[in-house]
C-alpha cells in the first residue's frame, strides 16, 4: 500500500525496480537477525507496489491520446462489464472495448444511455457515438473517481445494437438479482420497496433518490449501501441457519465464507461489501487455522489485496476511502472509546450504538472535511433511531424476497411487518433531514 501511495512522487524505471527487488530478495535469505528480515521484507513489498503501480499506469491512455479521440464519432464492439443502474432520467452503463473489436485504447467507457433500453450485464454491443473525457466538477475529483474504476472516457445518448450475451455464470447470478428485484417492487410500494431492495440486492433506482440524498444529509447511507455492517448480518444469518441444520463449526465457517462471497455477487460487486467479505474470509479463516482473529490485520490485508488488484482505488475512490476509514474506526478507535467509557451505564443498546458511529465518524471525518467540506452530528440521532430495526428489514426482505418466487401474495403478507419498519426509518430521516442545525459546514 506505501509503494502504491508513493509512487506518483517516485520515478523509475522498471528495470530498475526489479534489480532493487532482487536486491531485497538476497537480504531477505542473508539476514539472520528477525528486524533485518523484516525490514527487507517490507522494502520488498514496498517495490512490488512502485511495480504494480507502474505496470497499472502502462495500461492508462495518455491526455494527448484521448484528445485527438474526444469529440470524434467512433464504433467500437463491446461488453456490458457491469450491472447497470438507472437514475437521473438516464442508464448508466460500463461497457469494455473488445480488444479484437477494433479498439484503439484499452480500459472502460461510461455510458449514459436510455434509461429505457433493456441492457444486462454480459450483453454484447455494438457501440456508435461520441466519446469525450470525463470532467471534474467543483471540489470532486470525477476523472480521478472514474479512472480508479478504470473508466478513461464517456459518452452522452450513444446508440447501443444489441449482438448477444456472454455473461456466463456473473449473467445469470445478476439475472436472478433483477428478477428479486421487480418482485419486492411489486411485493412492497414505493418507497419501501426501493429500501428493502437496495439493504438487501444493493439495486439502486431513479425513485429512491431523494430518499437517498436524505439518508445522506443525515448521516445514514451506511444503513442503505451494502457494506460491512450488512455483512455482519448475512453472516449471523447464515451461522444461525447452519448451527440449526447440525453443521460442524468448522464447516460453517467455511460455508459462511462462500454465503458472504455469493451475497456480493448478488448485491452487484460493490467495493465496500467486496472488501467487507474479504476481510470476513480473511477473519474466518485465519480462526480456522490457528493464526488468531486479529480484525486490523485482516482489514489492511483485504484493503491491500484491493488496491494490488485496482491501485487507482487508493487516491480516487472516496467511496472506499470512507469504507475502509470507517471499519478502521470499529477495529482500532470503538475498543478505546470502549474503555473510556466503561462507567457509563448501558441503556437498551444504546450506548454500543452511539460509541460506534462514534468511532467510525472520528475515522472518516478526514476525508468528509476534504472531500465535502461538511460534517453532520445529526447522525449521531439518527443512528440510534435506525440501526437496531435493519436486521429486522433485512431478514424479512431477504424472506419476502425468496417466497415471491413462489408466491406474491405470500411474500406480501411475509414483508407486511417490514413495511411499517422501512417508513419509520424513512420517517425518521425525512423529519431530521428538514433541519439543518446539526451540519457544521467548513
Amino acid at each position: 500500500m506505501g509503494g502504491i501511495f508513493s509512487c506518483p512522487y517516485f520515478e523509475a524505471d522498471l528495470w530498475v525496480l526489479f534489480f532493487l527487488a532482487g536486491l531485497a530478495l538476497v537480504l531477505i535469505f542473508l539476514s539472520t537477525e528477525g528486524k533485518r528480515r523484516a525490514v527487507s521484507v517490507g522494502l520488498l513489498f514496498l517495490i512490488i507496489g512502485l511495480a504494480r503501480f507502474g505496470f497499472a499506469e502502462r495500461d492508462i491512455p495518455s491526455d494527448a491520446f484521448l484528445e485527438t479521440i474526444s469529440g470524434k464519432e467512433m464504433s467500437l464492439a463491446c461488453r456490458v462489464a457491469a450491472m447497470p443502474e438507472s437514475g437521473g432520467g438516464k442508464m448508466k452503463i460500463i461497457l469494455e472495448p473488445d480488444a479484437d473489436g477494433g479498439a484503439p485504447f484499452g480500459g472502460r467507457i461510461l455510458a449514459y444511455a436510455d434509461p429505457y433500453g433493456k441492457y444486462e450485464y454480459g450483453d454484447r454491443v455494438v457501440f456508435k457515438g461520441k466519446l469525450s473525457i470525463p470532467k471534474s466538477s467543483g471540489d470532486f475529483d470525477y476523472r480521478g473517481y472514474l479512472r480508479g474504476k478504470g473508466i478513461y472516457l464517456v459518452s452522452y445518448y450513444p446508440r447501443l445494437e444489441k449482438a448477444g450475451n456472454s455473461g456466463g455464470l456473473f449473467g445469470a447470478v445478476y439475472s436472478i438479482r433483477a428478477a428479486a428485484d421487480k418482485n419486492i417492487r411489486q411485493v412492497l410500494p414505493s418507497p419501501a420497496g426501493n429500501i428493502v431492495s437496495a439493504m438487501t440486492l444493493g439495486a439502486e433506482s431513479e425513485e429512491a433518490e431523494e430518499v437517498m440524498e436524505k439518508f445522506n444529509k443525515t448521516g445514514t447511507s451506511h444503513v442503505i449501501a451494502v457494506s460491512g455492517y450488512h455483512m455482519v448480518v448475512v453472516a449471523a444469518i447464515l451461522v444461525f441457519v447452519l448451527r440449526s441444520l447440525g453443521i460442524g463449526r468448522i464447516r460453517r465457517s467455511y460455508l459462511v465464507i462462500l454465503g458472504l462471497f455469493c451475497f456480493v455477487i448478488l448485491s452487484g460487486s460493490q467495493p465496500s461489501a467486496i472488501r467487507s467479505a474479504i476481510m470476513a474470509g480473511v477473519f474466518l479463516f485465519a480462526e480456522q487455522i490457528g493464526r488468531g482473529g486479529d480484525a486490523l490485520r485482516a482489514l489492511i490485508f483485504s484493503a491491500a489485496a484491493m488496491i494490488f488488484w485496482s491501485p487507482h482505488i487508493l487516491a480516487g475512490d472516496i467511496g472506499f476511502q470512507l469504507s475502509f476509514l470507517a471499519t478502521f474506526g470499529l477495529v482500532a478507535i470503538l475498543p478505546v472509546l470502549q474503555k473510556k467509557c466503561r462507567k457509563i451505564p448501558k441503556f437498551a443498546g444504546i450506548k454500543d450504538i452511539l460509541l460506534t458511529t462514534l468511532a467510525a465518524q472520528i475515522a472518516v471525518f478526514p476525508i468528509l472535511l476534504a472531500n465535502f467540506g461538511q460534517f453532520s452530528l445529526l447522525s449521531f440521532l439518527a443512528n440510534v433511531l435506525i440501526l437496531p430495526t435493519v436486521p429486522l428489514v433485512m431478514i424479512g426482505g431477504f424472506l419476502a424476497i425468496g417466497t415471491s418466487f413462489a408466491s406474491l401474495f405470500l411474500a406480501k403478507v411475509v414483508a407486511f411487518p417490514i413495511y411499517f419498519l422501512t417508513m419509520y426509518e424513512i420517517g425518521v430521516v425525512d423529519m431530521l433531514s428538514r433541519t439543518d442545525w446539526g451540519i457544521i459546514r467548513f
